[in-house]
Order: C-alpha cells, then sequence, then structure tokens
C-alpha cells in the first residue's frame, strides 16, 4: 500500500500531464475526517479541465488509487478538483483463508 503523500503525488502529476498543468500543487490539502480510513485530496485548478477529459480522467484516477491500496470515491472536477480517497485496508487480516496453522 502507497502512501498518501505518493498516491497523492502520481494522482496529481498524471492530472498535470493529462489537463496541460490544469492543477496548483501549492495549493494541495489532505482533509482528514473523524473516519481514519477516509481522507479528501483537495487542489486548486489553474484553468478548467476540458469536458471531454472528465470521463478518462475519473476511471484513470480510481484505478490509480486501486492500484496503490486506496479507493477513490467521489471526484470533483468543476473549479477545484476533489478526490474522497479511503483506505482499503487498515491492516492486515488476522485470518486468511487456506493458510491454517493446523494443516
Amino acid at each position: 500500500m502507497k502512501s498518501l503523500e505518493d498516491l497523492s503525488t502520481e494522482l496529481l502529476h498524471a492530472l498535470n500531464f493529462v489537463a496541460f498543468d490544469a492543477c496548483d500543487l501549492s495549493t494541495v490539502q489532505h482533509d482528514r475526517d473523524a473516519d481514519p480510513l477516509k481522507v479528501t485530496l483537495r487542489c486548486a485548478l489553474r484553468a478548467p479541465i476540458p469536458p471531454q477529459l472528465h470521463a478518462q480522467l475519473r476511471k484513470n484516477i480510481k484505478d490509480t488509487a486501486y492500484a496503490s491500496g486506496w479507493a477513490a470515491g467521489r471526484i470533483t472536477l468543476d473549479r477545484a478538483l476533489q478526490i474522497v480517497l479511503y483506505k482499503q485496508r487498515a491492516h492486515a487480516p488476522a485470518y486468511v483463508h487456506g493458510d491454517s496453522p493446523q494443516g
């Protein structure tokens, strides 16, 4: 599982590559709620992202987050980028089927 900082850096660099430096990296914020598994990533946009790119960007953000051990929830690409991220697991499972020590 990637750390939140590594994941947010990867997502924002990919977004800037596709949308031609639309996100202002100096305004990145990680907001945490009372839920320890939920984080909201916010970033101001320098310019609007063309609507033709929204669907593909959302798909790539969700795929990248899932491959990194996170799940992407609501994604907003209007005036500011907002991505709600959820950790898939707080810790490793206590029991994995098929790995019983009793054989």
